[in-house]
C-alpha cells in the first residue's frame, strides 16, 4: 500500500496550528530553533517554546489554579473567584495543546526533509520509502528527479513558509529556502516548469543555477505554482538566486500569452490541443490570477496592463 501520508501529514498538521496555536511561540536565536528541531527529530523532544518540557503549567500554581477551577462547582461564578479560576485553567488546557500542535509540526518537518531529494520531493511515496511516484502510479519518479505538480515540491515548500510565518521560528524557513533552491534549480530557461525537474546536480553549495531547455506547462499550476511559491519566498529572503528564478518565471508568463490575453497549455508551443487557449484546469484563470500578484508584488503597470487584453 502507498500513501502520501508524509505530505498530508504535515499539510493537517499546519491547518491544526490555526487553532491550537496561539502565537506562543517565539526563538531569540537561530541556535534556539535549531535545538527545537534537533530535540523533535531526534527523539521526539520537548515542545517549543518550553523549557520544561511539555508537562511545564500542570506543576504548582498551574496545577493549582487549574483544579480551583474545575473544583469550584456550579456557584463559583457568583462571587467572581471561580470564573477567573476557571478561565485560567482553560488557557493551561490551550497552551497544551499549542505545545502539543508544535511538537507535532516539528516532527512532521523532521520526517519530511528526511526524505527530501536534494531539497525538493516527489508527489507520492511507497511506504517504505523506496518508490516514487507522480501524480499516480503510472508516473515514476527517476532518483534525482523532483516533482513539480501540486501537491509536489511547491506545496511543501508553501507549508513550510506557512508554518515559520506563523510561528517565526527559523528552522521552517530554512526548509523553505531548501525547496525553494530545488525549485528554482527546476526551471527551465524558458522560465516555467515542466511536471518534473532533475536536480540531481544541487548541492547546499551550489550558485550558479545551470538551467536546461524545454517544454513548459500551465496545466494543473505547475508552473503558476512554482512562480507562486517563489514570490512568497521572496516576501521573507532576498537572494541573488531567488531574484534570478523570479524574473525568469515573470518573462515567462509574459512571452507566452496569445495576443488576445489567453494562454496556451504549454509553451512554447509544440503542436495539437497543447497550443489552444486552454481553461481546463483553470489555466487561464491561474496565469490571471498571478499577473494581478505579480502586479501587487512588484508594482509595475505593465503586468496589470497584461490582464486587461
Amino acid at each position: 500500500m502507498r500513501s502520501k501520508i508524509g505530505t498530508l501529514l504535515f499539510l493537517i498538521l499546519i491547518g491544526s496550528l490555526s487553532v491550537g496555536c496561539r502565537g506562543q511561540v517565539s526563538t531569540e536565536t537561530d541556535a534556539g530553533s535549531d535545538a527545537l528541531y534537533e530535540d523533535a527529530g531526534q527523539d521526539g523532544g520537548s515542545d517549543p517554546g518550553s523549557d520544561s518540557g511539555p508537562d511545564e503549567g500542570l506543576d504548582g500554581a498551574g496545577d493549582d489554579q487549574a483544579d480551583s477551577g474545575q473544583d469550584a462547582g456550579p456557584d463559583a461564578g457568583q462571587d467572581g473567584a471561580g470564573d477567573g479560576d476557571a478561565n485560567q485553567g482553560a488557557d493551561t488546557a490551550e497552551d497544551r495543546l499549542s505545545q502539543q500542535v508544535q511538537s507535532a509540526m516539528l516532527r512532521a518537518m523532521a520526517f519530511m526533509r528526511s526524505i527530501a531529494i536534494h531539497g525538493g520531493y516527489a508527489g507520492i511515496y511507497s511506504l517504505d520509502l523506496q518508490e516514487k511516484y507522480g501524480e499516480g502510479f503510472y508516473e515514476t519518479v527517476e532518483p534525482g528527479y523532483i516533482w513539480i505538480q501540486p501537491p509536489g515540491t511547491p506545496s511543501v515548500g508553501e507549508a513550510y513558509l506557512r508554518a515559520y510565518n506563523i510561528t517565526g521560528v527559523a528552522v521552517y524557513l530554512e526548509a523553505a529556502r531548501d525547496v525553494g533552491r530545488a525549485v528554482a534549480w527546476a526551471q527551465r530557461l524558458e522560465g516555467g516548469w515542466d511536471h518534473q525537474g532533475d536536480v540531481s546536480g544541487l548541492e547546499p553549495t551550489t550558485v550558479s543555477f545551470e538551467r536546461v531547455s524545454g517544454q513548459c506547462t500551465f496545466d494543473d499550476d505547475i508552473s503558476q505554482g512554482g512562480l507562486r511559491f517563489l514570490m512568497n519566498l521572496d516576501n521573507v529572503i532576498s537572494e541573488d538566486w531567488l531574484t534570478e528564478s523570479i524574473a525568469l518565471g515573470i518573462g515567462f508568463f509574459l512571452d507566452s500569452q496569445f495576443a488576445n490575453g489567453a494562454w496556451p497549455q504549454w509553451y512554447p508551443l509544440r503542436g495539437s490541443y497543447h497550443d489552444y487557449y486552454t481553461f481546463n484546469d483553470n489555466t487561464i484563470n491561474d496565469c490571471i490570477a498571478m499577473l494581478i500578484q505579480i502586479h501587487k508584488r512588484y508594482g509595475e503597470a505593465v503586468y496589470l496592463d497584461r490582464v486587461n487584453l
